[in-house]
């Protein structure tokens, strides 16, 4: 999970007790006071009865993928989005 290499940077040792890969789900969780959680920004927590911490220290980078079948459809927004990745982001 993404978020313990996180927490060792500060050198936290968290106690895991449940793990999804829906960050709805945990989001729901913390509401209902089965802990906390880090999770990227959504909207979705600002409906829920939570508490939300910017975390400001340590920086922390994410690394995105970008995968595509070469024998599927691809309609021509994707094909689009695809060549700006491609061509101008940093690879």
């Amino acid at each position: 999970m993404w978020s313990t290499g996180f927490l060792k940077k500060i050198g936290a040792s968290p106690e895991i007790a449940i793990e999804t890969q829906e960050d709805q789900v945990v989001a729901g969780l913390v509401a209902h006071g089965f802990g906390i959680a880090v999770v990227p920004y959504m909207d979705l927590l600002l409906r829920l009865d939570v508490q939300i911490l910017q975390i400001a220290r340590p920086s922390w980078e994410r690394e995105f993928y970008l995968i595509h079948g070469s024998r599927a459809y691809q309609s021509p927004a994707a094909r689009s989005f695809r060549e700006f990745v491609l061509d101008d982001a940093c690879l």
